[in-house]
């Protein structure tokens, strides 16, 4: 053939197609005659049979003929399956594997070949097949086809398993398992049952079964066992066997006797278990028997000891069990609750009329709930309860110290709950009387040591602006001649320097005498430089006045009622008073004050105290960035230079808002909710006495009936906020 390929269109191909389709029917037509012909005896058997399946197929193995067994079988028509391939009865799997192919092979080898194996249906279910191939010739040896006969054996194949399956439990199994037929001869014995009788696997059972039992066992099975097992279909019985070593082995025995559907007897099965064991142990379970019986009695002598003991008590025992109902309770409990320990047993905490709150809880008083503790001891919890409400019979409510534990039986599974609960009413209220005496005494200590810290402030700050003012006027006198008489002196100066002028300019050769001083004084030194001296010594003593006044004006010791004030005057004067530790330190860089002032009208306020808040903020403020700054390098202070902004602006129309911020380390969580507490500071020895925040938040809020908050993230900074009214009188009123 030529390996050209050649190019067709649809058309062309499906003819072709169609045209070899036609030559293959044909040739079988012919094959089917020829068989026919020599068959048709054979072919009139096969169309009979109805409960085989007997086909014909080709050489190939396409199916020629088809039986009315075949099509109850499989459920296919002739119509349907002839000229098909018999593998549409195989699995996918067996048809890639080659099955059927196979199958083929072997028959033409072998002349006949019998397999079995699942098949399939036209409805696509399965049954066990029990297949028959045989090849045939003609007389020459050439092949003809092939003759399929198939049974559908699936009820035996299910049979056989479950003989098999039976056959695998009776091997297994330790008891000694035997049938027989009527006579006594022995039909079947399992493994255990050979090694009991010393018979090797191969060896014949060629003996009665009596043999295998001693003579007084013989004689209860066939006066006993035998009539019985006929008559009502089993016996039970104990028995003995007879080991190989004539031993005899004590036996529970079953025999169980089998009839033909018409009622004859057919044979016996017998099974038949060791209870040696059970038999030496019986003299023990009855002297055990007899030892339970003396322990009992001694059991309920100490039980009723128990319970006297228990009933004695006069605080709660009981025990509960997993539906949380009363299982076992002493008189002293059922008594308190109106009950008696009969009465209480098999009910819960809500049929003996204990309130819900006591049974389920009430967070809110601070009640568990007997509930939720019982839940957690059976879950495998100890749990303490020392204040456990419970109400008595009279309606009083009880105040119980109850401890529950879990309760196990012998494997050490949890059963019920075990309560012990003692009554201390008198003991809580008397704890209770003490915590309201402790609280009282923590108010009243805590007003002490705040009216001690506005003592020890108030006497401070008087001192202070007592020795303030002091200053102030001591200062101010001489400053104010100085600075009085600094005029008159940078006028005679300039006279002098005048004069000094005209005698250069008409007397331009002094004598010698004179020349020589002029240079030891350098005279042309002194007429520039006297000036500068002067204008100096007058900035000075203005910049003395100044602070004379800032002093005089954050004193104010001479305004003790409340008047209106530019709060702005007295923030700038506590920024001048704390000039000196903004300056740079060496290696520390400057703090930066950043003032964003509102447009502010005068406010009624204590001055003097207000400057004092003022003064104590901005100073914790310095007191934080300075502390920033010893840890930070010089580079990092430059990069994020420290800064205490201080913003003011009027809110809500009738109150002013002071936001003084710095961008320190910020004040941690914990701190800030003791930052206004007296006598409280995180600064070392000798730094902070702890009233500088107190008196600034008594300050504001008691005496300006304002507000007063610290805002801070820990690595963001802090911000306090003072929020004060424009008007305190119309507040007050």
């Amino acid at each position: 053939m030529s390996n050209n390929h050649v190019n067709l269109d649809t058309d062309t191909y499906t003819a072709l197609e169609e045209e070899l389709k036609s030559l293959r029917q044909r040739v079988a037509e012919l094959e089917q005659q020829l068989i026919n012909q020599q068959q048709v005896p054979f072919r009139m058997v096969v169309g009979s049979v109805n409960n085989y399946e007997i086909i014909m197929l080709d050489p190939q193995g396409y199916i020629l003929t088809w039986n009315e067994g075949a099509e109850l079988l499989k459920g296919y028509t002739a119509q349907d399956i002839i000229g098909k391939h018999f593998s549409c009865f195989y699995s996918i799997e067996d048809i890639n594997n080659g099955i059927p192919e196979l199958t083929l092979l072997k028959a033409i080898e072998q002349g006949r070949l019998e397999v079995e194996g699942w098949r399939f249906r036209k409805d696509g279910s399965k049954f066990w097949a029990d297949v028959v191939t045989t090849a045939l010739k003609d007389e020459n040896g050439k092949l003809l086809g092939f003759s399929k006969m198939t049974r559908d054996v699936t009820d035996r194949k299910q049979v056989e398993q479950a003989q098999a399956r039976l056959s695998t439990i009776l091997e297994a199994t330790s008891d000694f398992v035997s049938s027989c037929d009527p006579e006594g001869q022995i039909l079947y014995l399992n493994k255990i049952g050979r090694q009991i009788l010393g018979i090797g696997e191969k060896d014949d059972l060629t003996f009665n079964i009596y043999a295998a039992h001693p003579e007084w066992a013989t004689k209860i099975i066939r006066e006993q066992g035998i009539p019985t097992a006929i008559r009502d279909g089993v016996w039970r019985g104990e028995t003995a066997l007879l080991s190989q070593d004539g031993q005899e082995i004590p036996v529970s025995q079953v025999l169980v006797a089998h009839k033909t559907t018409d009622g004859e007897l057919e044979f016996f099965s017998t099974i038949a278990r060791d209870i040696s064991e059970i038999k030496q142990s019986s003299a023990t379970l009855q002297q055990a028997m007899r030892d339970q019986k003396e322990l009992l009695a001694q059991t309920e002598y100490s039980a009723q000891l128990l319970r006297e003991v228990i009933d004695a008590t006069p605080d709660w025992l009981f025990v509960k069990n997993h539906n949380f109902r009363y299982m076992l309770t002493n008189k002293s409990f059922a008594a308190a609750i109106g009950q008696t320990p009969e009465t209480v047993m098999g009910k819960n905490d809500l049929e003996l009329g204990f309130p819900p709150e006591q049974v389920f809880g009430n967070p809110e008083a601070g009640i568990r709930g007997f509930r939720a503790d019982d839940e957690q001891v059976l879950a495998g919890e100890e749990i303490y309860n020392p204040f456990d409400p419970a109400t008595y019979a009279d309606g009083s409510v009880h105040i119980f110290d109850t401890q529950k534990l879990p309760m196990r039986d012998s494997e050490g599974n949890i059963f019920g709950v075990l309560a012990f609960c003692r009554d201390i009413t008198e003991r809580h209220h008397a704890e209770e009387a003490l915590r309201q005496k402790t609280q009282e005494l923590e108010v009243a200590l805590k007003e002490i040591r705040e009216t001690q810290a506005q003592l020890v402030q108030s006497e401070k700050m008087s001192s202070l602006g007592q020795l303030v003012a002091g200053i102030a006027h001591e200062v101010n006198n001489p400053i104010n001649f100085i600075h009085g008489n600094i005029l008159h002196a940078n006028e005679y100066t300039e006279n002098l320097l005048n004069l000094i002028e005209l005698y250069t300019k008409h007397y331009p050769q002094p004598v010698p005498e004179i020349q020589d001083e002029i240079e030891a004084i350098e005279l042309e030194f002194l007429v520039e430089d006297l000036p500068k001296l002067l204008s100096s010594m007058k900035l000075g003593a203005e910049r003395i006045r100044q602070i004379v006044l800032s002093l005089r004006n954050f004193s104010r010791l001479d305004e003790a009622e409340h008047k209106a004030v530019d709060v702005h005057e007295g923030i700038d004067n506590t920024i001048l008073i704390l000039q000196h530790r903004l300056k740079e330190k060496v290696g520390r860089g400057t703090i930066q004050i950043v003032k964003n002032y509102g447009n502010l009208p005068l406010i009624e306020c204590y001055a003097g105290q207000l400057n004092q808040v003022f003064m104590n903020i901005i100073t914790n403020g310095l007191d934080a960035l300075e502390e920033y700054n010893h840890q930070r390098s010089l580079e990092e202070i430059k990069i994020n230079p420290s800064i205490i902004k201080i913003s003011t602006e009027v809110v809500d129309n009738n109150w002013v808002q002071i936001r003084i911020a710095d961008n320190g380390t910020g004040i941690p969580k914990e701190v800030q909710n003791r930052l206004f507490d007296p006598f409280f500071t995180t600064k070392s020895i000798g730094k902070g006495t702890g009233l500088g925040l107190s008196i600034s938040y008594q300050i504001v809020v008691e005496k300006h009936k304002g507000e007063l908050q610290c805002i801070s993230t820990p690595g963001e900074g802090a911000e306090f906020v003072i929020k004060i009214p424009l008007k305190q009188q119309h507040l007050i009123n």
